[in-house]
């Protein structure tokens, strides 16, 4: 489902397994798609991964993350 969804323009999908990662590709990737994996992680875990991701903001303070989210853009451009 992930890889499927980061094929169509504009799409930074992210498989959410944890919080924590749900959160920091949100945050320092710009994550705009998140996938879960029903099977693995429990509802209540899953509402947790979502709720986080939701609430998490991009970062703005650091110029590696822009350049990262820069350097996804020319890919996606390419293909």
């Amino acid at each position: 489902m992930c890889i499927a969804a980061n094929k169509v323009k504009d799409v930074r999908a992210v498989l959410g397994y944890s919080i924590e990662g749900a959160e920091l590709a949100r945050r320092d990737d710009d994550a705009n798609v998140l996938c879960l994996a029903g099977s693995i992680i429990s509802s209540d875990h899953a509402v947790a991964i979502v709720k986080k991701f939701l609430e998490t903001k991009l970062r703005t303070d650091s110029n590696r993350y822009a350049r990262r989210i820069e350097k996804i853009k020319e890919i996606e451009e390419y293909n």
